[in-house]
Formats: C-alpha cells, sequence, structure tokens
C-alpha cells in the first residue's frame, strides 16, 4: 500500500501544481521549483520502497510534463530545459544502485531537453530517438537488463516504424531504405548482445 502511495503523491501533487500555476500568473517557476522538489520527494519515497524501474521512469516523465506544462507558454524554453538538467541531477544520487532505471529515466529527461532545443528539427529528434534506444536495447540485452531491454526494444520500434512509414507515404525510398538498414544492424547487434 505505501508503495502505491508514491505513485499517488507524485501524480496528484504534480497534477494540483499544474492547475494551481493556472490560477496565478507570474509565479510559473517557483509552481515549476516546487515541482522538481516533489520529483525529488518521489525518488526518495520509489528508492526506500525499491519500487520498479518502470515506475521511475514513469515519476520522470510525468514530472517533467508538469514542468514542461506550467512554463510552456509563459516562460523561455531555456528555463524548461534548465529545470530538465535539475531532474538528471536529483537521480545522480540512486545512479549506483539503480543504474537501469537511472539510464532510462536520463533518457527521457535528455529526450525533453532536445525537444525544447530550438535548433532541433523533427528529423534530429527522430533519429536521436532512433540510434540511442538502438544503443540502449542492446547494451540492454549485453547486460540482461530486463528494463533496458524491454524499455528501449518499444521506444526503439516505435520510432524506427513512424520514421519508416512516414518515409513510405512520402515516397522517399532511399530514406526508407536507410532507417530499414539500421533496423538490420540493430537485428544483429541483439543477435551479438545475447550471446555474450
Amino acid at each position: 500500500m505505501k508503495q502505491f502511495f508514491v505513485y499517488v503523491v507524485a501524480i496528484l501533487g504534480s497534477s494540483l501544481l499544474l492547475g494551481f500555476s493556472e490560477r496565478w500568473d507570474g509565479y510559473e517557476w517557483q509552481f515549476a521549483l516546487l515541482g522538481v522538489g516533489l520529483f525529488a520527494g518521489s525518488v526518495k519515497g520509489w528508492k526506500r520502497f525499491r519500487l520498479s524501474g518502470f515506475g521511475l521512469v514513469f515519476i520522470t516523465a510525468y514530472g517533467l510534463f508538469m514542468v514542461n506544462s506550467i512554463l510552456y507558454l509563459l516562460a523561455p524554453r531555456i528555463l524548461i530545459i534548465l529545470f530538465s538538467c535539475l531532474f538528471g541531477f536529483i537521480l545522480i544520487r540512486i545512479y549506483r544502485n539503480h543504474r537501469g532505471a537511472v539510464l532510462a529515466s536520463w533518457w527521457v529527461v535528455v529526450f525533453n531537453i532536445i525537444i525544447y532545443i530550438e535548433a532541433a528539427s523533427n528529423e534530429i529528434v527522430f533519429w536521436f530517438t532512433i540510434v540511442t534506444t538502438g544503443i540502449g536495447a542492446i547494451l540492454g540485452f549485453h547486460q540482461q537488463s530486463l528494463l533496458l531491454k524491454h524499455f528501449f526494444t518499444v521506444l526503439f520500434l516505435l520510432s524506427a516504424g513512424g520514421v519508416l512509414a512516414g518515409s513510405l507515404i512520402l515516397k522517399s525510398y532511399t530514406y526508407s531504405f536507410i532507417v530499414m538498414l539500421v533496423v538490420v544492424i540493430f537485428g544483429v547487434g541483439v543477435y551479438f548482445a545475447k550471446r555474450k
């Protein structure tokens, strides 16, 4: 029951902060800072009760979504990037004992940062996702980490499938061939990682 309470506090607390931030204009960064504090408390609870690694990824993603929603319209993008970095720093303390969960959560943080970098195009975001999730999945198979294997393999297949479908719709066959080649390389990498 206490384990479930950690998720309830993280979700309910984030939702309340978002709701209050909509009522008080001009205090967005203070509410975002409270969101970072809530995230730190949630991570502490997650560590104490030894919850699922997917739970940490969920808490991280939901906390980032809350901060993004608070700061999106009324604050410069650099603030969202800085607050995302704070999420990453909070995770450093638990890296040694929870490497798989923290690596997956860090990926969510970096992905969030890249989305809000103005120079990042959709193509950069897609290729970042394909390459990093492919490497993460291969690393998961090599280390026999269920979290990394499942988390990154699903993201890799979704991103590669999305790019492939888009390129086929646009009849960009050269691009489609490149994506399929990447998928084949991923499959070979997984095969050799599983053999070790």
